[in-house]
């Protein structure tokens, strides 16, 4: 562009002021058309204030015939061979419409907190933890079978139930869905790894409408100070959380205090269950 212009554009100072009239008139059709869109889509200045910058920097160079002598503009330097498509604007020339994907809805936010419904039994004896925790978490999705019903199909003894395996396939044979599956944390504490996991899984099965039916043992703490001592073993059920997960709401079949229910930070409850395990 600029060695076309430098051939046609002579000097303002030496140029008649009709001639002068004519060529800056020309100048500014050919510039308007080059540089018009663009400019338009990019919110640059009009075309007229290209003119004027234009002449002022190529007339000391000038020393070719008037404009009116040369070939138009559009002869000499095409559109398409500068990148341009027929328009005069390239694919990414921020015409509306041009090169762009069609608008997606971001999908809603996660909930920050969630509780399920659930209906509370203490358990009615001490060593059925296990069937009332079952119990505990199959009533959110409206079943109620008694407590020895749950025991025999876990195979609940005198000295307890066996472990998470055995309430994984008791919550999927109630409820149907086979939805629930065993995760074991075999050492004394859980891992970073498996605190993480622990956290994503209750709030992915809270979300879905699943308690987590947990094997712990030892003490906890929870978020008021409050402690909870099973060093023996026992089973509680995991109904809610709060604070994307980091947080998890326990109803525990042997708190007699108020609802038995409390919160427990997310790690210190992964850690309670360090050797056994949970159902999710």
């Amino acid at each position: 562009m600029k060695t076309n212009l430098t051939r046609w554009l002579p000097p303002i100072s030496k140029m008649p002021a009709r001639k002068t009239a004519l060529c800056a008139a020309g100048f500014a059709a050919v510039c308007g058309g080059i540089a018009g869109p663009a400019a338009a889509a990019s919110g640059a200045p009009a075309a007229a204030d290209y003119t004027t910058a234009a002449v002022v920097k190529q007339a000391p160079h000038d020393k070719q015939a008037p404009h009116d002598k040369q070939a138009p503009h559009d002869k000499q330097a095409p559109h398409d061979k500068s990148g341009m498509g027929k328009s005069g604007m390239g694919k990414d020339n921020g015409k509306p419409g041009a090169n762009t994907k069609p608008h997606t809805a971001p999908a809603p936010p996660m909930p920050v907190a969630k509780q399920l419904n659930y209906q509370y039994q203490l358990q009615s004896n001490f060593f059925y933890c296990g069937p009332a925790a079952t119990r505990i978490a199959v009533s959110v999705q409206g079943h109620s079978p008694s407590q020895d019903e749950l025991a025999t199909k876990l195979g609940t003894t005198i000295n307890g139930t066996n472990s998470a395996v055995d309430t994984t396939r008791v919550l999927n044979a109630v409820d149907g869905n086979k939805s629930y599956h065993t995760t074991s944390i075999p050492g004394k504490n859980a891992t970073p790894a498996q605190a993480t996991k622990f956290r994503s899984d209750v709030v992915q099965a809270i979300n879905a409408g699943n308690p987590i039916v947990a094997n712990i043992a030892g003490t906890a703490t929870d978020t008021l100070g409050g402690m909870h001592s099973y060093d023996g073993g026992h089973y509680v059920t995991v109904v809610g959380y709060q604070d994307n997960g980091n947080s998890v709401l326990v109803a525990d079949p042997a708190d007699t205090v108020a609802d038995g229910s409390y919160w427990v930070h997310t790690t210190d409850f992964a850690n309670w269950m360090g050797t056994r395990g949970y159902s999710s």
